[in-house]
């Protein structure tokens, strides 16, 4: 035993040294077999994480199949209008004409898409905030002797179906009576329905179509020159930025032509409204397809149009009548709490095929249903009850 004690004392560096390794291997292992079976019994698996991003105070993990799966939302999301963009450019301006006069003999479909309907307590404080008026569709329908038990606000969820649906058959219905004759009560109501939707009281007066600084027209199927006459019209007398945005709408979306709403406004403005785009920059937003989607892609634009102006802006909506009312809501509801970038909001409404005398008379275009005016108009009052159901506005 002696021997051994001095053997330990004459060596003690490396039996310090020896003890030290063991001891920290031994705890290093522990906290290893520790966080190892926290995992398991958290049902946690091992992580497979490229990349971290920070969000408000927690570290949020990508994995490699989440970021695919974004990535390829985000490819298909804007593929088809990227590819349609970068087509377009390629073409000769006779070929861009070609397709721009089978563009605009595409034929409009009346389109309603369906959501999600939100609490009727989000419903009422919607319309305290931002009443919808309900008071001219009513009146149509008693005076043409249709039920309005269902036209009303806040819908229940069971009750958005039929709600959602029953445009087609009063239209049709009013369409079938409307064309024999309207007595004055009628005219009456029937006026008052354009009147609503095309928003008169938020129409922009002179002085302020002068001193505005964007210009927004969405695209559709079968107004844009209406639209862009109107816009070109407002833009001579202000010299304010225009932005045009539209792709092909969602009950179009694999349209094959290589050219969307906002590229066929912009060839009608440049080739036969003779706008020189090389002075006055024309904004193309080519991914939305729909007033919403109109609405939020138009965003990132504003932002930089009011960031070179340096303060807000004073913002115009140029669209069709039966359209007004909606796009106006859904502008100002994702506005609202950007008035650093906008300052105000007015309307100006271009003329149509179907004008305020005449929307619910048969259509003279052959490109139309007989009774498209009235689908155009009805279906749009109903939308904007969906657009409120649905929380959108």
């Amino acid at each position: 035993m002696s021997e051994l004690w001095r053997f330990l004392i004459s060596n003690r560096d490396w039996v310090f040294e020896g003890i030290g390794v063991f001891v920290l291997t031994g705890i290093v292992v522990g906290i290893k077999y520790f966080l190892s079976a926290r995992r398991k019994s958290a049902g946690s698996k091992e992580p497979t994480t490229t990349t971290m991003k920070v969000k408000a105070d927690e570290f949020t993990v990508l994995t490699e199949e989440n970021k695919q799966l974004k990535m390829k939302l985000s490819n298909d999301y804007i593929e088809k209008s990227k590819v349609a963009s970068l087509r377009w450019k390629t073409l000769t301006t006779d070929e861009q004409n070609e397709y721009y006069q089978c563009f605009i003999n595409l034929k409009p479909k009346l389109y309603k898409p369906k959501s999600v309907v939100v609490g009727t307590a989000r419903q009422e404080e919607l319309q305290r905030i931002n009443p919808i008026d309900l008071t001219s569709l009513k009146s149509l329908f008693l005076t043409f002797g249709l039920s309005i038990d269902n036209i009303k606000l806040p819908i229940e969820a069971d009750e958005y179906d039929r709600v959602h649906s029953m445009d087609v058959d009063s239209s049709e219905y009013l369409f079938k009576r409307a064309i024999n004759g309207v007595n004055i009560e009628q005219k009456k109501c029937l006026d008052s329905v354009y009147d609503y939707l095309s928003a008169q009281e938020l129409s922009a007066d002179q002085e302020f179509q002068r001193k505005c600084d964007v210009i927004v027209v969405p695209g559709c199927r079968s107004d844009i020159k209406f639209r862009i006459d109107e816009a070109y019209r407002i833009w001579s007398i202000s010299q304010a930025q225009l932005v045009i945005t539209g792709y092909h709408p969602y009950y179009d979306e694999n349209q094959a032509l290589p050219i969307g709403e906002a590229e066929a406004m912009y060839f009608y403005l440049t080739n036969e409204k003779g706008l020189d785009v090389e002075r006055f920059n024309v904004f193309v937003e080519n991914r939305a397809r729909n007033t919403l989607e109109n609405v939020v892609h138009t965003l990132p634009i504003l932002n930089k149009v009011r960031n070179l102006k340096g303060a807000p802006l004073n913002l115009i909506l140029v669209t069709s009548p039966y359209h007004m009312r909606r796009f106006y809501f859904s502008t100002n509801k994702w506005l609202a709490s950007e008035r650093h970038i906008v300052h105000d909001i007015r309307c100006v409404v271009s003329s149509t095929y179907f004008n305020r005398g005449n929307w619910y008379l048969k259509s003279v275009n052959p490109k139309f249903a007989d009774s498209y005016g009235v689908g155009v108009y009805i279906g749009e009052y109903f939308k904007i009850i969906g657009g409120r159901a649905t929380g959108e506005f």
